[in-house]
Protein backbone atom coordinates (compact mmCIF):
# COMPACT_ATOMS: atom_id res chain seq x y z
CA UNK A 1 0.00 0.00 0.00
CA UNK A 2 2.78 2.52 0.91
CA UNK A 3 4.42 1.73 -2.20
CA UNK A 4 1.21 2.07 -4.20
CA UNK A 5 0.37 5.66 -2.80
CA UNK A 6 4.00 6.59 -3.39
CA UNK A 7 3.15 6.27 -7.20
CA UNK A 8 -0.19 8.03 -7.39
CA UNK A 9 1.95 10.77 -5.43
CA UNK A 10 4.87 10.64 -8.38
CA UNK A 11 1.95 10.48 -11.06
CA UNK A 12 0.28 13.74 -10.22
CA UNK A 13 3.33 16.23 -10.93
CA UNK A 14 3.78 14.70 -14.83
CA UNK A 15 -0.52 15.01 -15.27
CA UNK A 16 0.06 18.53 -14.08
CA UNK A 17 2.86 19.49 -16.43
CA UNK A 18 1.02 17.84 -19.58
CA UNK A 19 -2.12 20.28 -18.77
CA UNK A 20 -0.93 23.44 -19.57
CA UNK A 21 0.48 21.93 -22.31
CA UNK A 22 -2.55 20.20 -23.43
CA UNK A 23 -4.50 23.32 -22.86
CA UNK A 24 -1.77 25.26 -25.31
CA UNK A 25 -2.24 23.34 -28.36
CA UNK A 26 -6.20 23.72 -27.34
CA UNK A 27 -5.93 27.12 -27.59
CA UNK A 28 -7.39 28.75 -30.18
CA UNK A 29 -4.56 31.46 -30.79
CA UNK A 30 -1.81 28.43 -31.27
CA UNK A 31 -4.45 26.69 -33.51
CA UNK A 32 -4.36 30.47 -35.68
CA UNK A 33 -0.52 30.16 -35.66
CA UNK A 34 -0.34 26.80 -36.61
CA UNK A 35 -2.64 27.82 -40.04
CA UNK A 36 -0.45 30.78 -40.63
CA UNK A 37 2.37 28.12 -40.12
CA UNK A 38 1.16 26.11 -42.64
CA UNK A 39 -0.03 28.95 -45.38
CA UNK A 40 3.67 30.06 -45.22
CA UNK A 41 4.71 26.69 -45.93
CA UNK A 42 2.25 26.40 -48.88
CA UNK A 43 3.10 29.51 -50.10
CA UNK A 44 7.02 28.72 -50.09
CA UNK A 45 6.58 25.21 -51.48
CA UNK A 46 4.46 26.58 -54.25
CA UNK A 47 7.28 28.80 -54.64
CA UNK A 48 9.88 26.60 -55.30
CA UNK A 49 7.75 24.41 -57.23
CA UNK A 50 6.53 27.21 -59.75
CA UNK A 51 10.24 28.65 -59.75
CA UNK A 52 11.35 24.98 -60.70
CA UNK A 53 8.29 24.74 -63.30
CA UNK A 54 9.40 28.55 -64.86
CA UNK A 55 13.05 27.43 -64.96
CA UNK A 56 12.06 24.48 -66.57
CA UNK A 57 10.02 26.32 -68.58
CA UNK A 58 12.25 28.65 -69.98
CA UNK A 59 14.97 26.35 -70.78
CA UNK A 60 12.36 24.68 -73.13
CA UNK A 61 11.51 28.25 -74.65
CA UNK A 62 14.51 30.48 -74.18
CA UNK A 63 17.98 30.13 -75.43
CA UNK A 64 20.90 31.35 -73.89
CA UNK A 65 24.49 32.86 -74.92
CA UNK A 66 26.80 33.77 -72.36
CA UNK A 67 29.90 36.30 -74.33
CA UNK A 68 32.93 36.74 -72.42
CA UNK A 69 34.59 40.87 -72.57
CA UNK A 70 38.04 39.79 -74.22
CA UNK A 71 36.19 37.60 -77.18
CA UNK A 72 36.16 39.07 -80.26
CA UNK A 73 32.42 38.42 -80.66
CA UNK A 74 31.68 40.51 -77.54
CA UNK A 75 32.71 43.59 -79.82
CA UNK A 76 30.28 42.15 -82.62
CA UNK A 77 27.21 42.17 -80.27
CA UNK A 78 28.01 45.50 -78.54
CA UNK A 79 28.72 47.23 -81.95
CA UNK A 80 25.40 45.56 -82.88
CA UNK A 81 23.36 46.95 -79.81
CA UNK A 82 24.89 49.98 -79.80
CA UNK A 83 23.55 50.57 -83.84
CA UNK A 84 19.87 48.82 -83.14
CA UNK A 85 17.23 51.60 -83.95
CA UNK A 86 14.82 50.24 -80.75
CA UNK A 87 17.59 50.34 -78.44
CA UNK A 88 19.51 54.09 -80.10
CA UNK A 89 16.07 55.77 -79.97
CA UNK A 90 15.22 54.71 -76.01
CA UNK A 91 18.57 55.72 -74.56
CA UNK A 92 17.85 55.81 -71.20
CA UNK A 93 19.50 53.95 -69.20
CA UNK A 94 23.25 54.14 -71.23
CA UNK A 95 26.75 54.55 -70.05
CA UNK A 96 28.61 57.19 -71.30
CA UNK A 97 32.18 57.21 -72.18
CA UNK A 98 34.41 59.56 -73.87
CA UNK A 99 36.98 56.98 -75.33
CA UNK A 100 35.66 53.91 -77.62
CA UNK A 101 36.58 50.85 -75.62
CA UNK A 102 33.88 49.01 -76.40
CA UNK A 103 31.83 48.92 -80.31
CA UNK A 104 31.10 52.05 -81.30
CA UNK A 105 27.59 54.05 -80.98
CA UNK A 106 26.37 56.35 -83.83
CA UNK A 107 28.58 59.21 -82.72
CA UNK A 108 31.75 57.34 -83.95
CA UNK A 109 33.46 60.31 -83.00
CA UNK A 110 35.66 59.98 -86.23
CA UNK A 111 35.66 63.55 -86.65
CA UNK A 112 36.53 66.33 -84.20
CA UNK A 113 33.71 67.69 -82.48
CA UNK A 114 32.43 71.45 -83.93
CA UNK A 115 33.17 74.40 -82.45
CA UNK A 116 30.36 75.99 -80.68
CA UNK A 117 28.12 78.06 -82.67
CA UNK A 118 29.33 76.11 -85.80
CA UNK A 119 26.28 73.52 -85.61
CA UNK A 120 26.99 70.36 -86.23
CA UNK A 121 26.86 67.13 -84.20
CA UNK A 122 27.36 68.20 -80.55
CA UNK A 123 27.82 64.63 -79.58
CA UNK A 124 30.36 63.77 -81.60
CA UNK A 125 33.57 61.88 -79.62
CA UNK A 126 30.69 60.64 -77.21
CA UNK A 127 29.98 57.12 -76.92
CA UNK A 128 26.53 55.33 -75.45
CA UNK A 129 26.57 51.50 -74.47
CA UNK A 130 24.55 49.15 -72.76
CA UNK A 131 24.53 50.34 -68.78
CA UNK A 132 25.21 47.62 -66.69
CA UNK A 133 22.78 45.20 -65.04
CA UNK A 134 19.99 46.51 -67.10
CA UNK A 135 18.06 44.13 -69.74
CA UNK A 136 17.79 45.58 -72.54
CA UNK A 137 14.52 44.13 -74.90
CA UNK A 138 14.83 44.05 -78.85
CA UNK A 139 13.74 41.77 -81.40
CA UNK A 140 15.78 39.69 -83.84
CA UNK A 141 13.69 38.32 -87.06
CA UNK A 142 10.92 38.31 -85.16
CA UNK A 143 12.13 36.91 -81.95
CA UNK A 144 12.49 38.33 -78.58
CA UNK A 145 15.79 38.82 -77.17
CA UNK A 146 16.63 40.08 -73.98
CA UNK A 147 20.65 41.28 -73.38
CA UNK A 148 22.42 42.34 -70.19
CA UNK A 149 25.94 43.53 -68.94
CA UNK A 150 27.61 42.61 -66.25
CA UNK A 151 31.01 42.98 -64.42
CA UNK A 152 32.59 41.16 -61.77
CA UNK A 153 35.95 41.80 -60.20
CA UNK A 154 38.44 39.62 -60.58
CA UNK A 155 41.57 39.97 -57.81
CA UNK A 156 42.15 43.44 -56.51
CA UNK A 157 42.07 45.49 -59.31
CA UNK A 158 41.24 43.31 -62.72
CA UNK A 159 37.43 43.68 -63.94
CA UNK A 160 36.01 40.61 -66.04
CA UNK A 161 32.77 41.64 -68.49
CA UNK A 162 30.01 39.07 -69.77
CA UNK A 163 27.72 39.95 -71.70
CA UNK A 164 24.42 37.29 -71.76
CA UNK A 165 22.12 36.79 -74.41
CA UNK A 166 18.64 35.17 -74.05
CA UNK A 167 15.95 33.97 -77.18
CA UNK A 168 12.47 33.32 -77.17
CA UNK A 169 12.90 30.21 -79.27
CA UNK A 170 12.37 26.39 -78.99
CA UNK A 171 15.67 26.42 -81.16
CA UNK A 172 19.14 27.77 -81.18
CA UNK A 173 18.80 28.97 -84.84
CA UNK A 174 18.27 32.29 -84.31
CA UNK A 175 20.61 32.56 -82.08
CA UNK A 176 23.11 31.58 -84.30
CA UNK A 177 21.91 33.68 -86.88
CA UNK A 178 22.04 36.64 -84.84
CA UNK A 179 25.75 36.12 -84.08
CA UNK A 180 26.36 35.91 -87.44
CA UNK A 181 24.09 39.01 -88.19
CA UNK A 182 26.52 40.41 -85.55
CA UNK A 183 30.06 39.45 -86.72
CA UNK A 184 28.43 40.69 -90.35
CA UNK A 185 27.88 44.12 -89.71
CA UNK A 186 30.82 44.55 -87.13
CA UNK A 187 33.08 43.35 -90.30
CA UNK A 188 31.25 45.92 -92.47
CA UNK A 189 31.55 48.61 -90.01
CA UNK A 190 35.47 48.29 -90.06
CA UNK A 191 35.69 47.46 -93.72
CA UNK A 192 38.33 50.19 -94.66
CA UNK A 193 39.99 50.56 -90.89
CA UNK A 194 43.36 48.53 -89.86
CA UNK A 195 42.92 46.67 -86.38
CA UNK A 196 45.92 47.42 -84.37
CA UNK A 197 46.42 45.17 -80.90
CA UNK A 198 48.49 46.52 -78.10
CA UNK A 199 48.75 45.59 -74.13
CA UNK A 200 46.32 46.98 -71.30
CA UNK A 201 47.21 47.17 -67.74
CA UNK A 202 47.14 43.72 -67.28
CA UNK A 203 49.07 43.03 -69.89
CA UNK A 204 46.97 41.25 -72.01
CA UNK A 205 46.12 42.26 -75.76
CA UNK A 206 43.66 44.58 -76.39
CA UNK A 207 42.50 45.89 -79.39
CA UNK A 208 42.79 49.65 -80.06
CA UNK A 209 40.32 51.76 -82.26
CA UNK A 210 41.13 50.74 -85.41
CA UNK A 211 42.75 53.11 -88.00
CA UNK A 212 42.23 53.82 -91.50
CA UNK A 213 43.92 51.27 -93.60
CA UNK A 214 46.73 52.63 -95.75
CA UNK A 215 47.29 52.50 -99.25
CA UNK A 216 50.55 51.08 -100.94
CA UNK A 217 50.89 54.16 -103.07
CA UNK A 218 50.92 56.05 -99.52
CA UNK A 219 54.13 54.84 -98.78
CA UNK A 220 57.45 56.45 -100.73
CA UNK A 221 60.26 53.85 -101.17
CA UNK A 222 62.87 53.12 -103.76
CA UNK A 223 61.00 51.38 -107.02
CA UNK A 224 60.34 48.08 -106.24
CA UNK A 225 61.61 47.92 -102.64
CA UNK A 226 58.02 48.10 -101.60
CA UNK A 227 56.54 46.05 -104.49
CA UNK A 228 58.62 43.19 -103.38
CA UNK A 229 57.33 43.28 -99.17
CA UNK A 230 53.65 43.06 -100.42
CA UNK A 231 54.67 40.21 -102.94
CA UNK A 232 56.87 38.33 -100.40
CA UNK A 233 53.70 38.58 -97.65
CA UNK A 234 50.94 37.61 -100.19
CA UNK A 235 53.12 34.63 -101.32
CA UNK A 236 53.30 33.78 -98.03
CA UNK A 237 50.15 33.37 -96.85
CA UNK A 238 49.01 31.50 -99.81
CA UNK A 239 47.48 28.20 -99.05
CA UNK A 240 50.05 26.97 -101.60
CA UNK A 241 52.89 27.78 -99.40
CA UNK A 242 51.09 26.77 -96.26
CA UNK A 243 51.42 23.35 -97.68
CA UNK A 244 54.85 23.31 -99.18
CA UNK A 245 55.58 24.00 -95.55
CA UNK A 246 53.86 21.03 -94.26
CA UNK A 247 55.16 18.67 -96.49
CA UNK A 248 58.36 19.37 -95.68
CA UNK A 249 57.89 20.05 -91.88
CA UNK A 250 59.00 23.61 -91.85
CA UNK A 251 57.51 25.58 -89.45
CA UNK A 252 55.23 28.38 -91.18
CA UNK A 253 56.23 31.13 -90.24
CA UNK A 254 57.71 34.38 -91.50
CA UNK A 255 60.37 37.05 -90.09
CA UNK A 256 61.18 40.26 -91.67
CA UNK A 257 64.01 43.13 -90.65
CA UNK A 258 63.38 46.64 -91.46
CA UNK A 259 66.44 48.97 -90.40
CA UNK A 260 67.77 52.14 -91.36
CA UNK A 261 67.42 55.39 -90.67
CA UNK A 262 64.44 57.43 -88.82
CA UNK A 263 61.55 58.17 -91.10
CA UNK A 264 61.88 56.46 -93.68
CA UNK A 265 59.03 54.65 -93.58
CA UNK A 266 59.40 51.35 -91.45
CA UNK A 267 56.59 51.37 -89.31
CA UNK A 268 54.30 52.77 -92.28
CA UNK A 269 55.17 49.65 -94.20
CA UNK A 270 54.19 47.72 -91.96
CA UNK A 271 50.72 49.19 -91.99
CA UNK A 272 50.58 49.02 -95.47
CA UNK A 273 51.11 45.59 -95.39
CA UNK A 274 48.44 44.97 -92.81
CA UNK A 275 45.86 47.05 -94.92
CA UNK A 276 46.76 45.55 -98.38
CA UNK A 277 46.60 41.96 -97.15
CA UNK A 278 44.16 42.71 -94.69
CA UNK A 279 45.41 41.54 -90.79
CA UNK A 280 45.76 42.39 -87.84
CA UNK A 281 48.90 44.21 -86.18
CA UNK A 282 50.04 43.17 -82.53
CA UNK A 283 52.22 45.50 -81.33
CA UNK A 284 54.49 44.90 -77.90
CA UNK A 285 57.38 46.94 -76.89
CA UNK A 286 60.18 44.70 -75.62
CA UNK A 287 60.70 46.93 -72.42
CA UNK A 288 57.19 47.77 -71.10
CA UNK A 289 56.39 47.35 -67.63
CA UNK A 290 54.28 44.06 -66.30
CA UNK A 291 55.63 42.01 -68.70
CA UNK A 292 57.89 39.06 -67.84
CA UNK A 293 59.24 36.13 -69.82
CA UNK A 294 56.31 34.39 -68.79
CA UNK A 295 53.54 36.24 -69.52
CA UNK A 296 55.35 37.39 -72.97
CA UNK A 297 56.02 33.97 -74.01
CA UNK A 298 51.62 33.47 -73.04
CA UNK A 299 51.35 36.85 -75.37
CA UNK A 300 53.20 35.46 -78.50
CA UNK A 301 51.69 32.31 -78.31
CA UNK A 302 47.97 33.87 -78.30
CA UNK A 303 48.44 36.10 -81.54
CA UNK A 304 45.79 34.22 -84.35
CA UNK A 305 46.83 33.11 -87.46
CA UNK A 306 47.64 35.55 -90.35
CA UNK A 307 48.51 38.30 -87.86
CA UNK A 308 51.44 40.71 -87.67
CA UNK A 309 53.57 40.66 -84.68
CA UNK A 310 55.45 44.33 -84.66
CA UNK A 311 58.45 44.27 -82.32
CA UNK A 312 59.70 48.00 -83.58
CA UNK A 313 62.99 49.45 -82.10
CA UNK A 314 64.80 46.34 -81.16
CA UNK A 315 68.00 48.03 -80.33
CA UNK A 316 66.66 49.73 -77.57
CA UNK A 317 66.30 46.59 -75.44
CA UNK A 318 68.73 44.09 -76.88
CA UNK A 319 72.12 45.08 -77.70
CA UNK A 320 75.17 43.22 -78.19
CA UNK A 321 74.92 40.25 -75.13
CA UNK A 322 78.99 40.69 -74.42
CA UNK A 323 78.33 44.90 -73.94
CA UNK A 324 74.79 45.37 -72.99
CA UNK A 325 73.71 46.65 -69.66
CA UNK A 326 71.59 46.60 -67.19
CA UNK A 327 68.79 43.54 -67.12
CA UNK A 328 65.45 43.96 -69.77
CA UNK A 329 62.39 42.62 -68.19
CA UNK A 330 62.31 40.22 -71.12
CA UNK A 331 65.13 37.87 -71.53
CA UNK A 332 67.03 37.74 -74.52
CA UNK A 333 66.48 33.42 -74.97
CA UNK A 334 62.91 34.16 -73.92
CA UNK A 335 62.98 36.33 -77.06
CA UNK A 336 64.60 33.73 -78.99
CA UNK A 337 61.98 31.05 -77.96
CA UNK A 338 58.76 32.73 -78.65
CA UNK A 339 60.00 33.49 -81.98
CA UNK A 340 60.90 29.99 -83.03
CA UNK A 341 60.82 27.79 -79.96
CA UNK A 342 58.86 24.87 -79.67
CA UNK A 343 55.38 26.13 -78.49
CA UNK A 344 55.93 29.81 -81.03
CA UNK A 345 52.98 30.18 -82.58
CA UNK A 346 52.26 29.58 -86.53
CA UNK A 347 51.23 31.40 -89.49
CA UNK A 348 52.25 34.81 -88.68
CA UNK A 349 54.28 37.07 -90.06
CA UNK A 350 57.26 38.78 -87.42
CA UNK A 351 58.33 42.66 -88.24
CA UNK A 352 61.84 43.66 -86.40
CA UNK A 353 62.26 47.20 -86.70
CA UNK A 354 65.40 49.22 -85.83
CA UNK A 355 67.40 52.05 -86.29
CA UNK A 356 70.93 50.45 -85.69
CA UNK A 357 70.92 46.92 -87.11
CA UNK A 358 74.60 46.81 -85.98
CA UNK A 359 73.09 46.54 -82.83
CA UNK A 360 71.57 43.60 -82.65
CA UNK A 361 73.22 40.19 -81.66
CA UNK A 362 73.68 38.13 -84.86
CA UNK A 363 71.66 35.15 -82.90
CA UNK A 364 68.69 37.09 -82.73
CA UNK A 365 68.63 37.93 -87.27
CA UNK A 366 70.08 34.70 -88.16
CA UNK A 367 68.53 32.83 -91.47
CA UNK A 368 65.28 30.85 -90.08
CA UNK A 369 64.62 33.49 -87.46
CA UNK A 370 64.56 36.58 -89.81
CA UNK A 371 63.99 35.59 -93.76
CA UNK A 372 64.03 38.88 -95.30
CA UNK A 373 66.44 41.92 -94.35
CA UNK A 374 65.66 45.59 -95.77
CA UNK A 375 67.30 48.45 -95.04
CA UNK A 376 65.42 51.89 -95.03
CA UNK A 377 67.47 54.90 -96.47
CA UNK A 378 67.56 58.38 -97.20
CA UNK A 379 65.21 59.75 -99.91
CA UNK A 380 66.17 59.29 -103.48
CA UNK A 381 65.82 61.74 -106.41
CA UNK A 382 62.94 59.39 -107.50
CA UNK A 383 61.36 59.02 -103.85
CA UNK A 384 61.72 63.08 -103.69
CA UNK A 385 60.14 63.03 -107.21
CA UNK A 386 57.02 60.38 -106.45
CA UNK A 387 56.40 62.81 -103.11
CA UNK A 388 55.99 66.13 -104.87
CA UNK A 389 53.59 64.41 -107.55
CA UNK A 390 51.83 62.98 -104.70
CA UNK A 391 50.98 66.04 -102.45
CA UNK A 392 50.85 68.42 -105.90
CA UNK A 393 49.46 66.82 -108.23
CA UNK A 394 49.32 68.47 -111.60
CA UNK A 395 45.61 69.93 -113.01
CA UNK A 396 46.71 69.01 -116.44
CA UNK A 397 48.53 66.67 -118.18
CA UNK A 398 50.23 68.82 -120.63
CA UNK A 399 50.90 71.97 -118.04
CA UNK A 400 51.31 72.63 -114.57
CA UNK A 401 50.02 75.20 -112.37
CA UNK A 402 53.16 77.56 -113.12
CA UNK A 403 52.49 77.10 -116.46
CA UNK A 404 55.27 75.06 -117.21
CA UNK A 405 55.22 72.09 -119.84
CA UNK A 406 54.85 68.40 -119.42
CA UNK A 407 56.88 66.23 -121.52
CA UNK A 408 56.76 62.40 -121.85
CA UNK A 409 54.53 62.18 -118.31
CA UNK A 410 57.48 64.16 -116.21
CA UNK A 411 56.03 67.04 -114.07
CA UNK A 412 58.46 69.91 -114.56
CA UNK A 413 58.06 71.28 -110.79
CA UNK A 414 58.74 67.93 -109.41
CA UNK A 415 61.82 67.56 -111.45
CA UNK A 416 63.06 70.89 -110.07
CA UNK A 417 62.00 70.23 -106.78
CA UNK A 418 63.58 66.46 -106.55
CA UNK A 419 66.89 68.08 -108.92
CA UNK A 420 67.40 70.66 -105.51
CA UNK A 421 67.18 67.61 -102.46
CA UNK A 422 70.45 66.45 -102.49
CA UNK A 423 70.41 61.95 -103.39
CA UNK A 424 69.95 60.29 -100.19
CA UNK A 425 70.96 63.27 -97.54
CA UNK A 426 67.56 63.60 -96.00
CA UNK A 427 64.69 61.24 -94.95
CA UNK A 428 60.99 61.07 -96.74
CA UNK A 429 59.63 62.13 -93.35
CA UNK A 430 61.93 65.36 -93.57
CA UNK A 431 61.15 66.29 -96.72
CA UNK A 432 57.34 65.72 -95.93
CA UNK A 433 57.42 68.20 -92.94
CA UNK A 434 58.84 70.57 -95.38
CA UNK A 435 55.53 70.22 -97.27
CA UNK A 436 53.89 70.75 -94.44
CA UNK A 437 55.06 74.36 -93.95
CA UNK A 438 54.50 75.10 -97.32
CA UNK A 439 50.55 75.56 -96.43
CA UNK A 440 49.73 73.36 -99.50
CA UNK A 441 51.20 75.32 -101.94
CA UNK A 442 53.54 73.42 -104.63
CA UNK A 443 54.68 76.77 -106.27
CA UNK A 444 56.11 77.70 -102.77
CA UNK A 445 57.33 74.79 -101.92
CA UNK A 446 59.90 74.56 -105.17
CA UNK A 447 60.63 78.19 -104.88
CA UNK A 448 61.78 77.62 -101.13
CA UNK A 449 63.39 73.83 -101.32
CA UNK A 450 66.87 75.33 -102.21
CA UNK A 451 66.95 77.59 -98.99
CA UNK A 452 65.47 74.71 -96.72
CA UNK A 453 68.32 71.80 -98.27
CA UNK A 454 70.99 74.69 -97.44
CA UNK A 455 69.73 76.01 -93.75
CA UNK A 456 69.38 72.41 -93.01
CA UNK A 457 73.13 71.14 -93.82
CA UNK A 458 74.37 73.88 -92.03
CA UNK A 459 72.12 72.92 -89.25
CA UNK A 460 72.77 69.28 -89.04
CA UNK A 461 76.90 70.32 -89.34
CA UNK A 462 76.11 72.56 -86.38
CA UNK A 463 74.80 69.63 -84.02
CA UNK A 464 77.89 67.51 -85.49
CA UNK A 465 80.13 70.57 -84.34
CA UNK A 466 78.61 70.36 -80.75
CA UNK A 467 78.26 66.23 -80.85
CA UNK A 468 82.24 66.38 -81.48
CA UNK A 469 82.74 68.98 -79.13
CA UNK A 470 80.79 67.14 -76.09
CA UNK A 471 82.73 63.86 -77.23
CA UNK A 472 86.11 65.25 -76.50
CA UNK A 473 84.81 67.11 -73.45
CA UNK A 474 83.37 64.27 -71.79
CA UNK A 475 86.83 61.98 -73.15
CA UNK A 476 89.16 64.63 -71.42
CA UNK A 477 87.01 64.51 -68.17
CA UNK A 478 87.43 61.25 -67.83
CA UNK A 479 90.99 61.36 -68.96
CA UNK A 480 91.45 63.65 -65.86
CA UNK A 481 89.28 61.88 -63.39
CA UNK A 482 91.73 58.43 -64.28
CA UNK A 483 94.63 60.78 -63.60
CA UNK A 484 92.95 61.63 -60.28
CA UNK A 485 92.60 58.06 -58.93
Amino acid sequence: MHTSAVGLSGQRPAASLLRPLRELLTSSQFLDAAKLFAIGVAVSCSRSIAEAILRSARRLVLSHAVIRGRDDAHRWVMHYLTQHPSIKSRPRDVEVSARPRLALSGHDGDEAPNEAGQGGDELAGIFFFPAENESLHFKFKGHHVWASRARTLVGDTEWDETLSLSFLTLSSGPLKAFIAECRRQYNEYERGKCQIFSLDRYGRWETSKGISKRGADSVLLPRGLKEGLLDDARRFLSAETRRWYADRGIPYRRGLLLYGIPGSGKSSMVHVIASELGLAIYTVSLSARGVDDASFLELMGAVPPRSIVLLEDVDAAFVERSGGSGKPPISFSTLLNAIDGVGAAESRILVLTTNHRERLDEALIRPGRIDVQLEFKHATHSQAYDLFVRWFPSPSPSRSAAGEKQSDGVDARAERFASAVPEQTFSVAALQGFLLSCAMDGEAAVQGIDGWVRESLKERQEASVKADAARVKGAKQAEEARETL
